[in-house]
């Protein structure tokens, strides 16, 4: 494998879990659910925004997230 495969692998297993998350929470938004936190990643933030009652997250560890 390349270096270049790799990176792409990883690219796009966080946009399928981005999209996968994002559907968790528009449901819960849409069922009036506060949602706390929107979480790609696992681990410490890299970025951390507040807006509202929910906290963005973009975390260190790619491989999942939460909401």
């Amino acid at each position: 494998m390349t270096p270049f495969t790799i990176i792409a692998a990883i690219v796009l297993v966080g946009v399928l879990i981005t999209v996968h998350e994002f559907g968790h929470f528009i449901v819960a938004k849409m069922c009036g659910v506060k949602v706390e936190v929107f979480s790609i990643g696992f681990g410490r933030p890299i970025v951390e925004v507040k807006r509202g009652d929910t906290q963005y997250r973009i975390a260190w560890i790619p491989f999942g997230g939460y909401v």
